[in-house]
């Protein structure tokens, strides 16, 4: 049996009992009777105590010790508490904890954080008891995938960029009722513009506000390259005679807490959230994603929320890790685990939409740009 890799429940304990200890939020942020027991609230302007990070465990947990390799020992663990997901072999469930966490940025970085966004709730001027559809899906809404591509960040924690520029494109084709409308708009322009770092991550109110002003151009005229490798790139995008024409803006973005809000928005469209991310999660490939009781938590990682299903209790989800990831590049994890639901980010409305003529095919329809359509208000 190999010592270093025995999964055992009481170390794993002590890990998050330690975790417990890191302040994550500033002393102005925090509510002022916060619940006994909660450490590490959600990075939110609007703190309560039910968005609970890292609860300390209530009961005492049996020591599990499971067999051979990793990904047998997890689905071993799976198997003992009773799970609704299969661990299997992934590009990522070989890395060493160091280039796993590479992937994800760290916990610290929820401190000092402000969100400039408006508050909005999707679905206010709707009749109060309308109900919720029981599951949407972005992939087969209407019959059409209004998604891109699922893309791959490599060694960089570039993850923030991927979710916003997936959900700004899903969102911009919804709005103009074209499921086939080419869309591929600057990862690393969007990242690295706004401030973020390979090493650090970086936040979406930061990647949406650069959406904002100046807006963000077409992978083509910043391509992402040597970022994939984990470089760090300077922010230019210079590889286009007029980037100006590919650029993408929006008006505004929201922060969304709560389910029922994301819901919500979730019929107009996807939604970028965060989430924590234990070990387990690297080797994820098929169902309900739930993490092992008492895993610990290695770092924060940004994702779109595509649809949900209330049958199987589920967040539908779409990851930048590649389609030899997961579910082929997307995963479902069970409503209330790993802070998904606490909160979630949508933009709002375009001001700008991209001509692309001087960059693809002739094969590409030219589309010319109407006025800006408010979707967020239907």
């Amino acid at each position: 049996m190999n010592e270093g890799k025995i999964i055992n429940i009481a170390v794993i304990l002590a890990t998050v009992g330690s975790c417990l200890n890191r302040d994550l939020i500033p002393p102005s942020k925090k509510p002022a009777n916060p619940e006994p027991g909660l450490a590490g609230l959600t990075p939110s302007h609007q703190l309560t105590a039910e968005a609970n990070w890292l609860k300390e465990p209530t009961e005492e947990m049996e020591v599990f010790q499971p067999e051979g390799g990793i990904i047998d020992q997890l689905n071993q663990g799976i198997n003992k508490f009773g799970l609704l997901w299969q661990a299997g072999p992934t590009p990522l469930s070989d890395l060493s904890p160091a280039e796993q966490t590479q992937l994800l940025f760290p916990l610290s970085a929820g401190e000092n954080l402000s969100f400039p966004g408006q508050n909005f709730s999707p679905g206010e001027e709707n009749e109060e008891n309308q109900p919720l559809p029981l599951s949407v899906d972005w992939r087969s809404q209407d019959g059409a995938n209004w998604l891109s591509p699922v893309k791959n960040q490599g060694q960089c924690s570039t993850c923030v960029a991927f979710a916003v520029n997936t959900a700004v494109e899903a969102l911009l084709r919804i709005a103009k009722k074209d499921p086939y409308l080419f869309l591929d708009q600057s990862d690393a322009h969007l990242f690295f513009c706004s401030g973020g770092s390979c090493r650090n991550g970086s936040w979406p109110d930061a990647a949406l506000s650069l959406y904002q002003e100046p807006g963000v151009p077409t992978e083509t005229c910043s391509p992402y390259g040597l970022a994939f490798q984990g470089q760090n790139l300077d922010c230019e995008a210079n590889l286009c005679a007029h980037p100006e024409l590919g650029l993408v803006t929006i008006e505004d973005w929201s922060l969304l807490q709560g389910e029922e809000q994301i819901k919500k928005a979730l019929i107009n469209g996807p939604v970028i959230a965060i989430m924590k991310v234990s070990p387990s999660f690297f080797s994820y490939q098929d169902g309900a994603y739930t993490p092992l009781p008492g895993e610990e938590v290695v770092g924060l990682h940004v994702f779109v929320i595509i649809g949900y299903d209330d049958e199987k209790g589920v967040w539908l989800c779409r990851n930048s890790w590649g389609k030899e990831w997961g579910k082929e590049g997307d995963f479902e994890v069970v409503y209330g685990v790993c802070d998904i639901g606490y909160f979630a980010w949508l933009p709002i409305n375009f001001s700008r939409e991209p001509v692309y003529q001087l960059y693809f095919p002739a094969t590409v329809k030219y589309r010319p740009p109407p006025p800006p359509i408010r979707f967020s208000e239907n």
